[in-house]
């Protein structure tokens, strides 16, 4: 159970630019051209990022997903007289791949994006990446 309790910092903190996006009610790269002043080149190549990542995420199944896939264990974990402590950690470990992988994944496009930008828009990103792990410690 302490590998969940390691990622979970970096799954906030990953999760930036989803929950930027979302709260303009729009998609990720419209808040970012919106906020960055991003040129037609800069959102054709973005487009083409995100579409990358869309392909790849979806590939990857959701914890929930993993949960029922393996609901038997989950049911046994939850119902049976004596906790049994290692199928509950295997368990954990099936979601924190995922959970893993997804990581993973939104990093990259993270450090795709971020290589498309000017160095003042970097630093603008940065900026904003900043200000949004400090709300979300707070």
């Amino acid at each position: 159970m302490n590998k969940l309790f390691l990622i979970l910092p970096v799954i906030v903190m990953t999760m930036f630019t989803q929950v930027h996006a979302q709260s303009g009610g729009g998609n990720p790269l419209d808040a970012l051209a919106q906020d960055l002043n991003l040129s037609d080149a800069q959102i054709q190549k973005m487009r083409q990022i995100f579409g990358q990542f869309e392909k790849k995420q979806s590939q990857v199944p959701t914890p929930g997903q993993v949960l029922l896939d393996n609901k038997a264990m989950l049911r046994s974990v939850l119902t049976s007289k004596e906790f049994d402590r290692q199928k509950a950690e295997q368990l954990v470990t099936k979601v924190t791949a995922i959970i893993q992988m997804a990581t993973v994944n939104r990093l990259q496009l993270r450090h795709d994006l971020y290589q498309e930008l000017t160095p003042e828009q970097q630093q603008q990103y940065l900026d904003m990446v900043q200000a949004k792990v400090a709300e979300l410690m707070q």
